[in-house]
């Protein structure tokens, strides 16, 4: 997994959210998208990743920034006909620590398309207390070559 994305703590300030991480690919790939919160879990000790609570694609081309056209930009589930049930946004947990989403772009999407994977994820310790993180990362979509 060299080419994952490591969750970082924010560096914005305490009032504002932004994205730490950051993932580009080319238009028509579908490429995986992997982010390792091992740093955050490792932060919050009983705790395991159990679930991804949301996964959406924001268009930040819009004003004001809105959920992704599913014609431009999608996550998908790598099937030929995507499942009507599972995770949001098909998404994978790779060994409690790490997550995976397959997005797909269409082919002929204009480069330099800016979107955002809002991110939320459901942790769970031995005593049954939940805890929730959210995060998100920046895609920048490049035309195809």
């Amino acid at each position: 997994m060299s080419n994952m994305l490591t969750r970082t703590p924010q560096v914005c300030g305490p009032f504002t959210s932004c994205c730490t991480m950051f993932w580009e690919a080319n238009a028509g790939e579908t490429l995986p998208l992997q982010i390792d919160w091992s740093g955050f879990v490792g932060t919050v000790p009983g705790f395991a990743l159990t679930s991804v609570e949301s996964a959406e694609i924001i268009d930040l081309n819009k004003n004001p920034p809105g959920p992704a056209d599913d014609t431009d930009i999608k996550l998908v589930s790598g099937m030929q006909t995507d499942p009507t049930n599972g995770q949001p946004g098909f998404a994978q947990i790779i060994d409690g620590r790490a997550t995976e989403f397959l997005v797909w772009s269409r082919p002929d999407l204009p480069g330099s398309r800016c979107y955002r994977l809002d991110i939320c994820l459901g942790l769970i310790d031995c005593h049954g207390r939940r805890l929730q993180v959210c995060d998100c990362v920046n895609i920048s979509i490049n035309r195809r070559m």
